[in-house]
């Protein structure tokens, strides 16, 4: 390879972002919002596990506690068994409703045939999440975060067309220094996939940096293409101490941050403002990445939804209802922002399926 292409190529690896940012002023709790709300709880005939919904044929797919793997439509409220998954299912889906998949695996099940197929994914190391990320067109893309050993880092990035056999890797990078770690962020609209690095603590601060990896860009003058962490300009900041989550609007370059203060607990930056939230130890979730919208929850103060755009919340569980847990992937928002799916974990250990209206 000429030099210069390779000194290129080095150069191109990791673009540095812009001098960091700080958010000044203090902060205060999101003001209320009247919140009018319809609660239906659907019949799947059995406690649930994981689902996932297709907002084009108003349908959800869903597994449930014996590992039968449904679908349902909203038309109908009927269940209908597909097949069987004795793993997670994940909530990535094809905007045409034909492909399921096992979270972090290489399973795709075509609705259509009624069969699995398990996929070559090459250089996946052993053990290594394939974590996906979104459908373009007739691809599936999903990242690897793998171990070379000594605690370094190697990120691999793949694309996967139904109906071949492997998958081919979009990039690959280098392997990183083993202070030179990334953590893959919530919420990746194509053809970004987003990563952050918490690098330095200053004075008790965390400096907080995202990054984000072209999927679009696989070949570079006919060769293997290293993926480039390019750091985005606008989200690089000093945060009020110990990062505990990074949720990233893709779309609306907007970014939230929760972090463990008594009084800073979330950061919401776009490319026009910031602003710091005081929501307590309450854990935050993206319920629809399209949408400038958090889900908040604590068994003491109950659940609502925090428009950060309006600065204002509504309720949408009062504090003490019977929930003992939910995880971001227990969330469905609809892009019309009328329907709220959520699928808690109640005392009993079971997970119930609700259609949420809001008004």
């Amino acid at each position: 390879m000429d030099l210069r292409i390779g000194l290129l190529l080095i150069s191109l690896l990791v673009t540095a972002s812009s001098q960091a940012k700080e958010c000044s002023g203090g902060a205060d709790g999101p003001g209320p919002m009247v919140l009018q709300t319809e609660s239906l709880p659907l019949d799947t005939g059995e406690s649930i596990r994981e689902f996932t919904f297709w907002e084009k044929g108003n349908g959800l797919f869903f597994r449930g506690e014996s590992n039968q793997l449904f679908s349902m439509s909203l038309d109908s409220g009927k269940p209908f068994s597909l097949t069987t998954l004795n793993r997670p299912l994940s909530r990535v889906i094809d905007s045409r409703g034909e492909y399921l998949l096992a979270d972090n695996d290489s399973w795709l099940f075509s609705i259509r045939s009624g069969e699995w197929v398990n996929y070559v994914v090459p250089e996946r190391p052993p053990g290594s999440p394939l974590i996906h990320l979104f459908w373009h067109r007739e691809h599936l893309y999903s990242v690897v975060l793998g171990e070379e050993g000594y605690g370094r880092q190697k990120v691999h990035l793949y694309k996967y067309r139904p109906g071949d056999r492997t998958a081919r890797i979009v990039c690959r990078s280098h392997t990183l220094p083993k202070d030179e770690r990334y953590e893959i962020a919530s919420g990746h609209q194509w053809p970004n996939v987003a990563f952050y690095r918490v690098e330095t603590k200053q004075r008790g601060k965390s400096l907080l940096k995202i990054f984000e990896i072209d999927a679009s860009r696989d070949k570079f003058l006919g060769m293997d293409w290293f993926c480039s962490f390019n750091g985005v300009d606008w989200h690089s900041w000093y945060v009020e101490g110990p990062v505990e989550s990074v949720h990233r609007f893709g779309y609306l370059n907007g970014l939230a941050v929760k972090i463990k203060h008594p009084t800073k607990s979330l950061l919401w930056a776009d490319r026009k403002r910031c602003r710091y939230f005081d929501i307590g130890d309450e854990s935050t979730m993206a319920p629809n990445y399209l949408k400038p919208i958090l889900f908040t929850w604590s068994e003491t103060k109950g659940a609502s939804l925090l428009f950060l755009d309006k600065s204002k919340r509504g309720d949408i569980l009062p504090p003490g209802s019977t929930i003992k847990g939910i995880r971001e992937r227990d969330l469905w928002l609809t892009s019309d922002m009328k329907r709220l799916f959520m699928a808690p974990l109640l005392p009993d250990n079971s997970r119930l399926l609700v259609q949420i209206g809001l008004f």
